[in-house]
């Protein structure tokens, strides 16, 4: 057997297991699920989840991981300026992963979700928008971080109620970073007269 075929066993695997965690949040906190109940769940031996994670916690951890990580990546591919053409690639990007990983995202950001990965998030992208404002307005900023602040959690609810509905009637992530710049364009217009495109 290829190292290639061994690869897309295990990339399957993991996809399972990931999917299923994400199922079983949605009905109980993280501290409730067993790894027995996991692998009854997904039809995997207890033995192959434990090739890969120690535990229920450990798998959590790298799941999250693995998401930053992959949010980071799309963020290092554009500067850091607001209000750009830049910005609107940037979202779409954002929005694609969040719906490659829809299952996660919904199920971290929901119920049984798991605050402080939300808020590592919101502060990852958060930090690199703030460096944008403050390079474009650094006169501003003591006005302008509030409307930072007020968009950024407004995004965080427009993803919410996005990825809690149906993939099948729910708007395309390219629909869902026009929406989220269309309506951070409006705040900062509206508060902030020198933004202007």
């Amino acid at each position: 057997m290829t190292g290639q075929k061994v690869d897309k066993r295990v990339a399957r695997t993991k996809t399972r297991l990931k999917e299923g965690l994400a199922d079983l949040m949605t009905e109980k906190s993280i501290q409730e699920i067993t790894v027995k109940e996991l692998v009854a769940h997904v039809h995997i031996n207890r033995s192959t989840f434990y090739l890969h994670y120690s535990d229920i916690s450990n798998m959590l951890e790298n799941v999250k991981q693995e998401l930053i990580e992959e949010i980071a990546e799309v963020m290092e591919t554009y500067p850091p300026e607001p209000f750009s053409e830049q910005s609107v690639l940037f979202m779409k990007d954002i929005f694609f992963s969040l719906g490659r990983n829809r299952k996660l995202y919904r199920s971290l950001m929901g119920e049984n979700g798991d605050p402080a990965f939300v808020q590592e998030v919101e502060d990852l992208v958060g930090e690199k928008c703030l460096t944008g404002l403050k390079r474009q307005f650094p006169n501003e900023m003591n006005v302008l971080k509030y409307s930072y602040r007020f968009c950024l959690s407004g995004c965080v609810g427009l993803i919410r109620y996005w990825l809690q509905k149906d993939p099948e009637e729910s708007e395309t992530p390219e629909e869902m970073a026009d929406i989220a710049f269309r309506f951070i364009m409006s705040v900062i217009r509206d508060t902030h007269p020198r933004v202007r495109r």
